[in-house]
């Protein structure tokens, strides 16, 4: 059965204002983080790309993962006209019972919100980054509903800061800061225009400790 991204894939790049954001984003994730060009990069929610295709020259390999078939097809489709070939596609969810492969660095951009268990993803991506790994996490800030207007579009209504911040801290993520990455002006459901802010989290994974010795 196709979900609701699998048909609005063919025409999700089609919104510009869309695909400022996203490359907008990807900027402030690069500029966060610290890539050496040899690591292994997580895109969780890739969707078409667009944050993918912004890291692929910066790492070693990338593993692009969504639930929506019709966006890996997209996504496909610019790896073989772009001849990319450090970039793998994955059908998976952050909140399923397959564990996501081991990655140097995870990021993910406005697809937080669409899992319904924010701690079961935390946890999978905790499990999924090798110690001392970085993780990235830009989505909306906190509102009522009105970023999506359909109640229906999304788990969550964007994400309280302190909250999020206790579920990944709870799993020993460390150095959690955040920063505002985008603002967008949307119309909402009674004609008004407002601007919803994005914000982005970055944090790591210790390195594991070794014992001490007797």
């Amino acid at each position: 059965m196709k979900t609701r991204f699998d048909q609005a894939a063919a025409g999700w790049d089609q919104d510009q204002q869309r695909v400022r954001m996203a490359e907008s984003i990807a900027d402030v994730m690069r500029e966060s983080l610290h890539l050496n060009g040899n690591q292994v990069l997580m895109d969780y929610g890739t969707g078409t790309g667009l944050i993918a295709l912004k890291f692929q020259p910066q790492v070693h390999r990338i593993v692009a993962v969504d639930l929506s078939q019709g966006m890996l097809d997209i996504l496909h489709a610019k790896l073989v006209q772009q001849n990319i070939s450090n970039i793998e596609l994955l059908k998976a969810s952050a909140a399923g019972n397959a564990a996501l492969p081991a990655v140097d660095v995870i990021v993910s951009s406005m697809a937080l919100h669409h899992v319904r268990d924010t701690a079961a993803a935390a946890k999978s991506f905790w499990e999924a980054l090798k110690p001392g790994g970085q993780i990235a996490i830009a989505d909306l800030d906190e509102d009522n509903g009105e970023f999506h207007g359909d109640p229906r579009a999304a788990a969550h209504p964007g994400f309280n800061r302190a909250r999020l911040q206790a579920t990944f801290a709870d799993l020993g993520f460390k150095s959690l800061v955040f920063q505002n990455a985008y603002a967008v002006e949307k119309t909402v459901t009674d004609g008004q225009k407002k601007v919803f802010t994005i914000f982005l989290m970055i944090g790591k994974k210790p390195l594991e400790r070794l014992p001490e010795s007797r």
